[in-house]
């Protein structure tokens, strides 16, 4: 199934409206399965599913055309040196809003989120909380993780809990573990969310081309849609700001048996707001393995300060 997404990508990026469709879109859905299908450049999402209970997804290939969007990206000045784009076109893979779903056995290759949860919240006919979601056995090439959120604030509580990650290969990512909170600039006035209970394990990441560990303020900024987070897309780099958020917490999240193969910079950053501060996290520091860096920088940033709990 192809989307003939490259006019709608340039249409975009030359005049700055962005008015795509998704290659599927599924709402308000029960009892659905699908298999053996491929996906190919999207104009926007491939799959999304918004408020589906029940569903099982396998053998599935979802693949954009990389090195056309980078050149284009490149082209129009979105693209650094280092090879981040400042500008991702959203042609996520799976965006999953639904609850008792599996997602299975798949390959993804794109330039933006490819195993995604997103949120559900008192809105939703079919479910309040994206929940009980599971993705296992995946490769992934290129691509933006195996991602939670992004989490915005909302009045009706925007919700994902018991998500599971399990068995999945990146390469080359942009990202691996992407856990991405949204800011609320009134927490008086624009609501909470939840994002509890998310585990990922069985995660190898091999040549991550930034941060393989984001848990913080999604990183966002996209011409054409008014999106702008406040975090850019370089923080921590001298000049660059990522304010956190009280709004939606992080809570619960397990990582087990991840393995960093290379890189560019160093594996993780976590950031959380001390005004609801994260709880909970649970790094089976056992089994998580991170090699030294392929490619040096001259700049590196620590990645976790583990502080031994003071015995009374």
């Amino acid at each position: 199934i192809k989307g003939n997404g490259y006019d709608w990508w340039w249409y975009v990026i030359l005049s700055g409206i962005d008015r795509r469709p998704h290659l599927l879109h599924i709402r308000d859905s029960v009892n659905i399965t699908m298999d053996n299908l491929q996906w190919q450049d999207a104009p926007m999402y491939h799959i999304l599913y918004e408020d589906v209970l029940r569903s099982l997804i396998e053998y599935v290939r979802i693949e954009v055309n990389v090195t056309g969007q980078k050149a284009m990206i490149k082209a129009n000045g979105h693209l650094g040196d280092n090879g981040i784009p400042t500008f991702p076109l959203n042609t996520d893979g799976f965006d999953m809003a639904c609850q008792d779903c599996i997602v299975r056995h798949s390959h993804v290759e794109n330039f933006d989120d490819s195993l995604c949860a997103k949120p559900l919240n008192g809105g939703s006919l079919m479910s309040f909380c994206t929940s009980e979601l599971y993705f296992y056995n995946h490769t992934i090439h290129w691509g933006v993780g195996a991602s939670v959120g992004s989490v915005p604030p909302n009045p009706k509580v925007n919700c994902i809990r018991n998500t599971i990650f399990d068995t999945v290969t990146f390469t080359t990512a942009l990202k691996t573990i992407y856990v991405k909170p949204n800011p609320c600039p009134d927490p008086s006035k624009d609501g909470t969310g939840i994002m509890d209970n998310l585990l990922y394990t069985n995660i190898i990441s091999n040549d991550p081309v930034t941060w393989p560990i984001w848990v913080s303020t999604q990183q966002q900024k996209q011409p054409g849609s008014g999106t702008d987070t406040g975090c850019s897309f370089l923080y921590p780099l001298p000049g660059t700001t990522c304010p956190t958020q009280p709004c939606v917490p992080v809570t619960r999240l397990t990582l087990r048996n991840v393995t960093m193969h290379g890189g560019v910079i160093s594996p993780g950053l976590l950031r959380c707001d001390p005004r609801n501060p994260c709880k909970d996290f649970l790094f089976d520091l056992s089994l998580i393995h991170i090699s030294e860096p392929t490619r040096l920088l001259s700049i590196s940033y620590a990645v976790f300060c583990l502080k031994k709990k003071k015995k009374k």
